[in-house]
């Protein structure tokens, strides 16, 4: 699963710290909290005639330990993001009025829970 990543890497893991996952942290207990960089820059199919396609960019903050944690929104893979959902909330996340964080910022999420910021095209 490590590796290295660049422009065109669709996908990165990410510790709650913001760091690329090594194999050790895959191995490790931690490994139940996790982010997954989701990059819409580097969708690989071309679209029906054959031009390139861009989406929106998404990180997917996991939280699968019994108490809340500190995720840092990594930095290199957008300055500003916006929380889409938050299943900690009971009321969710109305479209386009969840909260902007910018990278490097820290987010507390609740225990058994997952966050998806998303980072427009």
């Amino acid at each position: 699963m490590e590796g290295t990543h660049d422009d065109l890497s669709d996908i990165a893991w990410f510790t709650p710290e913001g760091g690329e996952m090594t194999q050790r942290d895959w191995d490790s207990a931690r490994a139940s909290a996790l982010t997954v960089f989701l990059n819409g820059n580097a969708i690989s199919e071309p679209g029906q005639r054959g031009e390139r396609i861009t989406d929106d960019s998404f990180l997917l903050m996991f939280n699968a330990s019994p108490k809340p944690l500190d995720f840092v929104v990594p930095v290199d893979h957008g300055r500003q993001w916006q929380v889409v959902v938050d299943t900690a909330r009971a009321d969710g996340v109305p479209p386009g009025a969840g909260p902007k964080v910018q990278a490097g910022a820290r987010l507390t999420l609740a225990d058994r829970s997952l966050t998806v910021l998303q980072r427009p095209v």
